[in-house]
């Protein structure tokens, strides 16, 4: 009698168990933006996230994550968990993005996030996302006592959140921090943009482009264009060029013929100029796709369409949407032979106004290279200035600075170039009368 009542009871406790873990894994979250609907639909890729995830299947987890995130950005638990994986693996660019986007749409959130947050803040030199959160955190979680921990299971304590204010106190102290780049080549102020082809740099100055066989020869100008450039390319065999030249207050796609040092034949494209701005065009190798930059959208976004051997349009422009944000991203540029994309943008975190980034990932659709994954490239090259065009030959980086000195373009050694230091400049002491 009492096995059968025991027996009973277990099967009632069992049952009532796991209908409550059912529950609380379908539960609908509470959360303070986005419409119920669209959280609805993206609860079943959460799930199925926590699910792989629990099962070792790290990779598969994410990407579900990813797809509850398109679903339903409002979605703050996806937010948090992404982040959190990303910064178990280390990944700190990914990591911060997504712990600061989950925390910004409800702060209530476990201290550990937070911690988290600080830490990768931090380290990735993101210091206003860090004084932010700090406000945050102590409007949380600013009366708790300071011997004991903020969370079981997670160490933090007061003490821990004091570290972090006196890094913010010596931080706000100086002006500015500026990395020391090793082995950099600076080019003179007056090239507003550079590309390499063959033997030969090709170079914006005073609206115009110029020629030189090398970096050490004279500078003639191209010839057949009339109107300002605002960006362009020239493939490798130096037989085409893509053109964005200024007209009427705007930038629009252009195509033409190179003949040594003449431009023929220059056409403007039509489907492609659909905002106000275009710029910062580039083609593949094999001169089938032509990415660009436009701002059809208000902000500014990378575009790629499909192009035949006339340099035509043959097929669907498509935004890269994976990486597009509501921030401006222009100045993309595919190393083919490195299997690495990169672009400047503003959308991201980053080290302040606009950075470059880089995606070693990516995924190919009907033979266009979609960047998926982006990675700030790091304090080595991005400053609190703008950050806004590179590209890569062999080992040599090539970058742009718009900082209070105007545009500057640098080249340096990519293996030398990660390797960094930083030069503090304190502020002036203003003298007073009192």
């Amino acid at each position: 009698m009492k096995t059968s009542r025991f027996y009973f009871l277990y099967f009632c406790l069992t049952f009532f168990v796991c209908t409550s873990i059912a529950q609380e894994k379908h539960e609908h979250p509470d959360h303070p933006k986005g419409n119920s609907a669209t959280i609805y639909k993206a609860l079943p890729f959460y799930n199925e996230a926590c699910e792989l995830y629990e099962k070792g299947h790290v990779s598969a987890a994410k990407k579900s994550l990813h797809e509850a995130i398109a679903t339903s950005f409002a979605l703050t638990e996806a937010h948090l968990f992404l982040g959190e994986i990303y910064y178990k693996e280390n990944v700190k660019d990914s990591a911060l993005y997504f712990l600061k986007s989950g925390i910004d749409f409800a702060i209530e959130q476990q201290p550990h996030f937070y911690f988290h947050l600080f830490e990768l803040a931090l380290d990735l030199g993101q210091y206003d996302i860090l004084k932010q959160n700090l406000k945050y955190f102590k409007k949380s979680y600013g009366n708790q006592g300071v011997d004991s921990p903020y969370e079981e299971g997670y160490e933090y304590n007061r003490s821990d959140l004091e570290y972090y204010e006196e890094c913010i106190d010596l931080i706000y102290d100086y002006k500015s921090w500026t990395p020391k780049l090793n082995a950099i080549y600076q080019y003179p102020n007056d090239f507003a943009q550079l590309c390499k082809a063959g033997n030969n740099l090709y170079v914006i100055k005073n609206n115009s482009i110029f020629v030189a066989k090398s970096e050490n020869k004279k500078f003639r100008k191209l010839k057949g264009i009339s109107d300002k450039v605002e960006s362009f390319y020239v493939t490798e065999d130096q037989k085409d060029i893509v053109l964005a030249l200024k007209k009427d207050e705007g930038s629009y796609l252009f195509k033409a013929k190179l003949k040594g040092r003449k431009a023929a034949n220059v056409m403007q494209y039509e489907k492609l100029n659909v905002g106000n701005w275009q710029g910062t065009p580039f083609l593949i190798s094999d001169k089938s796709r032509l990415y660009f930059s436009s701002n059809v959208n208000g902000n500014k976004d990378i575009f790629v369409v499909p192009l035949d051997e006339s340099l035509m349009i043959s097929g669907e422009i498509k935004p890269l949407s994976r990486i597009n944000t509501t921030g401006d991203e222009q100045g993309l540029f595919i190393d083919e032979v490195s299997k690495q994309i990169y672009y400047s943008s503003t959308g991201l975190p980053g080290f302040g106004g606009s950075d470059i980034f880089i995606c070693k990932d990516f995924e190919v659709e009907n033979g266009s290279w979609f960047p998926i994954n982006p990675r700030n490239f790091g304090a080595s090259i991005n400053t609190h200035h703008d950050e806004v065009s590179t590209f890569q030959i062999g080992n040599k980086i090539y970058f742009c600075r718009n900082s209070n000195n105007g545009l500057v373009w640098f080249r340096g050694d990519l293996n030398l170039i990660k390797e960094f230091n930083y030069d503090i400049t304190a502020p002036k002491i203003q003298e007073t009368n009192n």
